[in-house]
């Protein structure tokens, strides 16, 4: 019965590990689901303090070679405790090593404990709970952002750089005279558009930043439905288009001149497309946006270079 308690306990605590880590980056550990035999563990991790760990998105994972073979995490309300079970298609034999993922500095740690498999053994208890502790303790992890842009304007630092885990980064966007941020991206959710700083707090995953410039002062909402905003005349070079609330599937675009003849066509990339009109002579000009149902909603522009 005990068994088959820890058994469960292990399991939905695997759940909560895999829910609550969505947003993060912990080491890619996954233990086999068809393993026949196991044994149960009831331990506490050492912190890299020297305290006993009771951060609930720590993990504790059981090897056999490179082979995970039983993954858990602390349970703050029981002092951290942790429940880890430990599988193998051998009843006895083959040796367990352990690691631990300490997420809040983003490390792995080799542990100093090993155990030799036996089906159905019971280490530690409740009471008299298994204490693992830290043999080498590995730089924490090194995620990339990468920041990128569209138009008239600068994004500062650009391109690529290397962050430690947990890091804050500052972005500034600084756009050209006559220029404005339409929009901007992060891991390729928009967040709107006229600000002027973007800042990664306690980084906890590879990400990207994308700024979209637009020429002029403000934004027009289409009147007829309320789905895409514009950037407002005259236009210089990047005609940026923004869904709003992600409210259209796709769309296609043509833009004609005032006579009707056809100088630019094509679709909806995301939910920000900017246009680049620098080749058009300027003039006035017919932007026509066809929905995903088929309506049709047209604005005319002029092109200022």
């Amino acid at each position: 019965m005990k068994s088959l308690l820890y058994t469960f306990l292990s399991l939905l605590l695997i759940l909560i590990i895999l829910t609550n880590q969505a947003h993060a980056t912990p080491p890619d550990w996954e233990p086999p689901t068809n393993l026949q035999f196991n044994m149960q563990i009831v331990a506490r991790l050492t912190a890299i303090d020297g305290t006993f760990s009771e951060v609930e998105t720590d993990l504790v994972a059981a090897f056999v070679g490179d082979e995970c073979r039983g993954l858990a995490s602390p349970i703050a309300d029981v002092d951290g405790l942790v429940f880890l079970t430990v599988g193998s298609n051998l009843t006895s034999g083959e040796t367990i090593t352990f690691k631990a993922w300490y997420s809040v500095t983003g490390q792995i740690a080799d542990l100093n404990e090993t155990f030799a498999f036996t089906d159905q053994g019971e280490v530690g208890t409740f009471d008299e709970p298994f204490i693992f502790t830290i043999q080498t303790l590995y730089p924490p992890a090194i995620y990339n952002i990468v920041a990128t842009s569209t138009g008239n304007g600068t994004i500062e630092p650009s391109g690529t750089i290397e962050l430690v885990h947990g890091s804050n980064q500052l972005y500034t966007f600084t756009p050209d005279d006559n220029n404005h941020v339409f929009d901007v991206k992060i891991n390729g959710t928009s967040i709107g558009g006229f600000i002027s700083s973007y800042e990664f707090v306690n980084l906890q995953q590879n990400s990207t930043i994308h700024v979209y410039f637009a020429t002029g002062t403000g934004i027009y909402t289409y009147a007829a439905n309320k789905k895409l905003t514009i950037t407002t005349n005259p236009v210089s070079s990047m005609l940026c288009l923004k869904q709003l609330n992600d409210a259209i599937a796709s769309y296609s675009y043509s833009i004609t001149t005032m006579d009707g003849r056809i100088v630019l066509k094509g679709a909806s990339i995301d939910s920000s497309t900017c246009i680049d009109v620098s080749a058009l002579n300027s003039g006035l000009y017919i932007l026509v946006i066809q929905h995903d149902k088929g309506d049709l909603e047209s604005h005319a522009f002029l092109l200022n270079k």
